[in-house]
Parts: structure tokens; sequence; C-alpha cells
């Protein structure tokens, strides 16, 4: 089961939609609850609806899921449960992070100067400002991506000993989202799979390896990736504040 609300034709006049692309596909039980993180529920409520709840409040077109294929039916119950707007499809993912922000460029027509937004389901906190943010310099520049500052230091490794200590003061970390205009993503998988690559787990790094450039936007220490229990902790924590 799906769920479509809008119609897309080719011939239509070419007009720019913007559609967040939530990106659930991972099978990851790193958490160690036996279930995928983007399911585990926070104060009440999955972690997946909580990041749709952040997308609904944006003037945004519409929002693509993607899932495991097994979990479709799972997320759409789900998405009926919590009354999520806004949701025009729900797809099944692909076997790589590549592959399922492929499925999700692939699922629908869209229109060259759309603006699509990729984001980890993982991360419920992003703040709404720094979706704008994004949506405003995608529109500019056409690629914009969102980074905080490295406050640790980075070692490369190699064979168990240290290689090299990167300087810190030129090392970010990468979060969600990610945003582009269609036709320079479109372009960037089709690069990349023209040339045996379908397995990069950064759609920022497709769109370099196409030659574009990304503006950069700053993040938030807040808006975490759920991967461990620990994590789990800390958005449990999260969440009630933002709540008060």
């Amino acid at each position: 089961m799906i769920f479509v609300t809008l119609s897309h034709r080719k011939n239509e006049k070419k007009m720019s939609n913007i559609y967040g692309i939530i990106l659930a596909g991972g099978q990851g039980t790193r958490a160690g609850y036996g279930t995928p993180k983007q399911f585990i529920n926070i104060n009440d409520k999955p972690v997946i609806i909580h990041t749709l709840i952040k997308f609904t409040s944006l003037k945004i077109t519409g929002l693509i899921v993607v899932v495991p294929e097994k979990y479709i039916k799972h997320t759409n119950k789900l998405i009926k449960e919590f009354a999520i707007q806004k949701v025009i499809i729900t797809i099944k993912g692909g076997e790589t992070r590549q592959g399922s922000s492929y499925n999700a460029i692939t699922c629908m027509d869209f229109n060259d100067n759309d603006i699509l937004i990729f984001h980890d389901a993982a991360r419920p906190f992003v703040g709404t400002e720094i979706i704008k943010k994004c949506i405003k310099e995608s529109k500019e520049y056409g690629a914009a991506g969102v980074y905080i500052k490295a406050t640790d230091t980075i070692a490369r490794i190699e064979n168990n000993f240290v290689k090299q200590i990167p300087d810190r003061s030129e090392l970010y970390y990468s979060q969600t989202p990610q945003v582009f205009q269609y036709k320079i993503i479109k372009e960037a998988h089709e690069l990349a799979l023209s040339k045996g690559i379908n397995d990069l787990t950064d759609d920022v790094q497709l769109v370099l390896n196409a030659g574009y450039k990304v503006k950069v936007v700053n993040g938030s220490p807040g808006n975490i990736k759920i991967t461990s229990a620990t994590d789990i902790d800390l958005a449990e924590c999260i969440s009630r504040r933002e709540k008060e």
C-alpha cells in the first residue's frame, strides 16, 4: 500500500516544487532493540514520526518516505495513526544509502528545478530554520548541506597504527538535510552509476564527484543521529525538553 495524493505529468507546466525525502531504508539494529532504529519509540512516538512531524510544519509540496520493503505497511499504518499530512508516497529502500536515494529520485516525475530535501529519519531533532536555510541556499547555488565544526581530534588509522592527525580547524561533521535541485542530484546519480559506483553513503559526495559546489549551512549539536542505545537515552531527554 502506498499513499498518492498528487498527480505529476511530464506535460504539465514546469514549476518549482519542494519535496522532503525521509531516508529510513536502513535495517540496522545497532541500538540493540531488535528493530530498526527509525521505528523505536521516543516518548510514545516512533523516531520516524518525530522526524515527519518536523517536516509537516514546513511549506513543502510533499513527503517521500523511504523504508525497508517489509516495513512499508507498518510505516503507512503509523502515518495514519499519527495523522501525518503531506506524505505523497512510501517506497522501498535500496540495498545501500545510495540505492535508497536513487529510488526516491526515480519514484515519480520531477521538474529540473524542483528542490529535493534528503534527510535521515534517525535525525528527529533537526531545526526547521536549518531546513529553510538549506532550501534557500539550494535555490541559489543548486546544492547545500549541513555541517558543524569538529570538536574532537580526528586521527587517520592504518593497520591499527595512527597514520596522521589532520588539522581539526578544517574538519567538520556532516549532518542532514542535504538539499539539491533535481537536475543536479539526478545527473550526479546517473554519473556515479555509469562509473559502477553504487555504494556511496553521502549524497553530497555524489554531487561533488559530478563537479558541482555545495553550499555549507551551519548545523546544530542537537541534530543528533540516533544509532546506539545511548543515543536513544539522549533523544528522550531532548524530546522532553522540546515539549517544555
